[in-house]
């Protein structure tokens, strides 16, 4: 396993649109009144409609190739090609205020669409700037996981992968998540472990599981939740014949409990700091596997309660976390994207508060060349 670098590589993606969007089935009804009214008084004037960077901090694009697409599946070929499209490639970080999208041309041939173009460039700049965030808290042989809960919804799965994959992340869980990846040419790696659903069966007998699940799947990279028992230390002495067969082990307390070996190592159950998935847990089992020739095992933290400045502090006290495994923190902040009218016949005009955004420039110019449309 080795970390990828973010990349850019989404306008090769086939994505996916439903026929609905064409009838506004998914525009709210203020949006189509205001287009037919201009449809009828104010027709072919010259707007620009802006979508920018509302957040107070930088975040990573991610959803103007979607955009793309949606704009070649919505709308007629002959009205497409008379709009000026601007946008600033998936996988660049840019300021707050800075625009990521923007159109120019008659507000009726376009305008019904704004509401869906704002929600795909939150979503998955939500999605790529929170993985982006962390993966630059980890250091070259740190790696994260994008586990499936990470989606809201089970039908984003292939976005919110995709959007992941933007940021550089490359280790999922379902084949849903890696569906878009091969379009983007993004190599990937399927993480597999011994959950404790499968623990449970067996009555928590964790050196049977293993032995179970080895005799039916060989793998290379076997990882195995040691939260079950709630005693880690003990189960792994109970599987020390099958450390060798370990990639990793992945530990995942509530925060409720204290593990059973830190209560005997500590001997102060009313210490707070040992309450769930803590450093002091980390070390010891670090401590642990290099006293007892499992050095190549690694630990992965996978929580729900895990936040980035979780990791900014285990980065600080070099705690011996080696993966992290995310779960739904991949939506734990939320990008806000505001879309406006700027403009109208090249003059500037806008709400109070907003203008053209000085980035304008730079955003690159779409050429259409695609077949898509209608």
């Amino acid at each position: 396993m080795s970390r990828h670098k973010p990349i850019s590589l989404t306008q090769n993606i086939d994505f996916i649109f439903d026929n609905k969007i064409v009838d506004h089935h998914y525009t709210n009804f203020a949006t189509i009144t205001s287009c037919n009214i201009t449809k009828q008084y104010l027709p072919d004037h010259n707007v620009l409609m802006q979508f920018s960077n509302n957040t107070k901090s930088n975040i990573m694009v991610c959803g103007t190739a979607e955009v793309l697409a949606l704009l070649e599946f919505s709308i007629h070929k002959k009205q497409l090609k008379q709009l000026k499209i601007k946008y600033v490639p998936d996988g660049t970080v840019i300021k707050s205020k800075d625009a990521l999208f923007s159109i120019e041309g008659s507000y009726e041939d376009f305008g019904w669409l704004e509401n869906l173009i704002s929600s795909i460039l939150a979503k998955r700049s939500s999605t790529a700037t929170n993985c982006y965030n962390i993966l630059c808290e980890l250091n070259e042989s740190q790696d994260l996981i994008i586990n499936d809960s990470c989606s809201v919804d089970y039908s984003l799965q292939a976005y919110d992968g995709y959007a992941a994959a933007v940021a550089g992340a490359y280790l999922f869980t379902t084949k849903a998540q890696v569906q878009f990846l091969k379009d983007m040419d993004h190599s990937f790696e399927f993480v597999d472990y011994i959950p404790n659903n499968m623990i449970q069966q067996y009555n928590g007998d964790l050196k049977l599981v293993i032995e179970t699940y080895l005799a039916n799947k060989k793998t290379n990279n076997l990882i195995v939740s040691l939260n079950y028992n709630n005693n880690v230390i003990n189960d792994l002495e109970n599987i020390r014949e099958h450390l060798t067969n370990l990639y990793a082990i992945s530990l995942d307390l509530s925060d409720d409990l204290i593990d059973e070996s830190l209560i005997a190592t500590f001997g102060n159950i009313r210490n707070f700091d040992l309450n769930g998935v803590n450093h002091h847990l980390v070390q010891h089992v670090r401590k642990w596997l290099d006293e007892n020739d499992a050095e190549h095992i690694k630990i992965i933290i996978q929580s729900n309660n895990i936040s980035l400045e979780d990791i900014k502090r285990n980065k600080r006290n070099n705690i011996a976390v080696d993966i992290y495994a995310l779960t739904s923190n991949l939506n734990d902040d939320w990008v806000e994207i505001g879309s406006d009218l700027v403009a109208f016949d090249q003059v500037a005009q806008a709400p109070a508060g907003k203008k053209l955004a000085k980035n304008q420039d730079d955003l690159v110019a779409y050429k259409f060349t695609s077949w898509w449309s209608f």
